[in-house]
């Protein structure tokens, strides 16, 4: 929610109505930064870690934990299916 806060504060309106990479690279951004903020807190107090595989390889160590590729890329990944969505239901409703 706070991705589609920014997405409202930094973005001219009316938003979510048709693609614009201006919305997306914002989701994007918010969504990069939350993940690795979580994960660095998380690891660096040892909530948890992820075990580095072939598919999955350290992008860097922090604090004596490996911070590892596949969460970012979730990260990439999910707001821009969230992003598609959200114009395609904005446009199914008709909301202005």
């Amino acid at each position: 929610m706070v991705g589609v806060l920014l997405v409202r504060i930094l973005c001219k309106t009316p938003h979510f109505t048709v693609f614009r990479w201006t919305e997306l690279l914002v989701l994007l951004i918010w969504g990069a930064v939350q993940e690795l903020a979580v994960e660095l807190i998380s690891t660096g107090s040892s909530g948890w870690a992820f075990v580095p595989h072939w598919w999955n390889p350290v992008m860097f160590r922090f604090n004596g934990s490996d911070i590892t590729l596949i969460p970012q890329l979730i990260w990439l990944i999910a707001p821009i299916i969230f992003y598609l969505a959200a114009v395609r239901v904005r446009k199914a409703i008709n909301v202005t």
